[in-house]
C-alpha cells in the first residue's frame, strides 16, 4: 500500500457532507463475518499483519 500525502495548500475545496459515502442499508446486507472483517480492516488501517486479523 502506498501513501500519497496532500498539503492543505493544495486542497481547493473541503466540503462537509450531511450523509454518508457508503450506499444506504449497505451493513444490512452483511452477514456477522464481514462485518467484522469490514471492522478489522478499518481498524487496522488496511493492514493485514496487525492483531485484529488474527483469529
Amino acid at each position: 500500500m502506498t501513501l500519497t500525502s496532500v498539503g492543505r495548500n493544495q486542497i481547493e475545496q473541503m466540503l462537509v457532507l450531511r450523509v454518508s459515502m457508503k450506499p444506504n442499508g449497505l451493513l444490512n446486507t452483511l452477514q456477522k463475518d464481514e462485518l467484522l472483517d469490514l471492522m478489522a480492516y478499518l481498524l487496522s488501517r488496511g493492514d493485514k499483519n496487525h492483531p485484529m486479523f488474527s483469529e
